[in-house]
């Protein structure tokens, strides 16, 4: 018998984590004022193309988005600080070790655009992330399509799209940004990364 069947056969039985499976959302954890705000800190900078893989591929095929990053600066460090309070306390029901946000980022679908089924923990940089955060910006009313789908592991299957709603999952989880037929969604995403899956 192997060391791991050993330790398998004669190890107690560990706590339950039901909620490692588990999709979080929260509505109103940003005001519609604060979310405006989101939108103009990202243009401040320039958007361009989705990417795959950490930066890495375009493929319109799978991700057809604009993109941009928010970090840490004076102007924006209030996202920052609401973000980390709104994750810790989701962060309750998922239980995982974490110990930092990737820079956050500003998508823009529109067009046609979409995300088709991915999960965010990948190889490389990517491979520790614990958590993926999506902040909806934009008002349901104002686009058609742009839901986010989650499969696996009984998650319901579409997240609420009401302004200001934070949708926290496991990196691992498959999910998409079906195409907006009408008008423009735009978004914050997050990860958060702790210590590698072990």
């Amino acid at each position: 018998m192997s060391a791991i069947c050993m330790m398998l056969s004669t190890a107690a039985n560990p706590a339950p984590n039901d909620g490692v499976l588990g999709v979080g959302f929260a509505e109103n954890v940003f005001t519609r004022e604060e979310c405006q705000q989101i939108i103009t800190l990202s243009q401040s900078t320039e958007f361009s193309t989705g990417t795959l893989g950490g930066g890495e591929q375009f493929n319109p095929v799978v991700r057809n988005s604009q993109t941009t990053t928010i970090d840490p600066r004076p102007e924006a460090r209030w996202v920052y600080e609401k973000m980390d309070a709104a994750v810790g306390s989701a962060n309750q029901g998922f239980q995982f070790d974490l110990n930092g946000f990737e820079a956050f980022q500003v998508a823009s679908y529109s067009g046609g655009g979409h995300y088709d089924w991915h999960m965010d923990l990948g190889k490389g940089p990517t491979s520790t992330r614990k958590l993926g955060i999506s902040l909806q910006l934009s008002e349901s009313n104002d686009y058609a399509g742009g839901d986010i789908e989650f499969r696996g592991g009984g998650a319901p299957p579409v997240a609420p799209r009401e302004i200001g709603t934070l949708i926290v999952f496991p990196a691992f989880m498959h999910h998409r940004v079906t195409p907006v037929t009408e008008g423009t969604r735009h978004s914050l995403v997050a990860w958060i990364h702790g210590t590698p899956f072990r």
